[in-house]
């Protein structure tokens, strides 16, 4: 081979080898301006931030406080260097500034020790604790006692009042007696056929609708203290009997208008007058007796007593009274 024709080869090897690295340069240049002009970031991100999708995002996940700032190695860092000392705190701004005072808890001082005791003295108590609990100031504890708590709530109650239940008691009495008097004064009007038997009749029944009213809250005046009951049994009854005679009195009122009204039903509505205001008088007095002897352990005590016993001719007589206790 000549040297004409090796000094050909090598020129055309050269020139070969400058065109491919022209072309080389060439894609380098537009993939660069592709990258610019696409999902790449112009100018480029920040410390702390990366490029996605043509935006800087911040390198670190989940973001950062407001006193902080991430880092290039993906950590959130103090924004203040140096970093700040203790009692003060970071702004987003980098600076450090005090940290604001919180609230100390509340809390009561040690108890005092009692002062010794002299001799021929008592030892004194200790003095109150200073402190507040619910608002109002708490002293110091006993045995048995407990801060707002009134110990004289277990204490048994004192004595009760017996009201006006005596008075109320004995009014009923009478006030039955009247009824009775006033039932049979109906009775023997009606067997007359006076016209007069009805107003008799209404004006008992008025009566005794206010007499019975007046002794049960006479009775009930006494009832005021846990030991005093009276009697319940026969109260309960009472106000039965109260109600019935009440509404059979009306009735035969009622119809004494229109027919003649059998004096057996007139008495029999009296006679259940009558025991409905005894029971209550007693009811009354059994109250004010139990009253009056609470606190002292003495006094009388009425209590309603009712008996059955056989009599000499093979029946069964009942007996119903009041019994007293000293």
């Amino acid at each position: 081979m000549t040297d004409s024709t090796r000094s050909l080869r090598s020129a055309v090897l050269r020139s070969a080898m400058a065109l491919a690295a022209s072309i080389a340069c060439a894609f380098v240049l537009v993939a660069g301006a592709s990258a610019q002009d696409g999902s790449g970031c112009y100018p480029s991100c920040r410390t702390g931030f990366v490029c996605q999708a043509g935006r800087c995002v911040s390198a670190c996940n989940p973001g950062c406080a407001d006193d902080e700032m991430c880092s290039p190695a993906g950590e959130c860092v103090s924004r203040c260097n140096p970093i700040c000392g203790a009692g003060e705190r970071c702004t987003p701004e980098g600076a450090c500034v005090a940290a604001p005072q919180q609230a100390q808890a509340w809390s009561s001082p040690p108890p005092q020790e009692a002062p010794p005791a002299q001799a021929g003295l008592p030892p004194q108590a200790a003095p109150a604790q200073q402190g507040w609990l619910g608002g109002s100031q708490v002293g110091p504890q006993t045995a048995g006692t407990q801060p707002g708590f009134d110990s004289a709530q277990l204490s048994p109650p004192g004595s009760a009042d017996p009201g006006w239940a005596r008075g109320a008691g004995i009014t009923g009495l009478v006030s039955a007696a009247l009824v009775g008097i006033l039932t049979g004064a109906t009775v023997a009007l009606v067997e007359d056929g006076d016209e007069s038997s009805r107003a008799l009749g209404g004006i008992t029944t008025l009566g005794f609708g206010v007499a019975g009213i007046v002794t049960a809250l006479g009775g009930a005046s006494a009832r005021n203290h846990p030991s005093v009951s009276g009697s319940p049994a026969l109260r309960v009854v009472s106000w039965i009997g109260y109600g019935l005679t009440l509404v059979d009195a009306a009735f035969l009122l009622g119809i004494s208008f229109e027919q003649e009204v059998s004096t057996a039903h007139i008495a029999s509505v009296g006679a259940l007058g009558v025991l409905t205001l005894i029971g209550f008088s007693v009811d009354a007095l059994v109250a004010a007796g139990e009253a009056e002897s609470v606190g002292s352990g003495s006094g009388l005590r009425l209590r309603p007593t009712m008996a059955l016993t056989p009599d000499g001719g093979g029946s069964v007589a009942g007996f119903f009274g009041v019994t007293g206790e000293l």
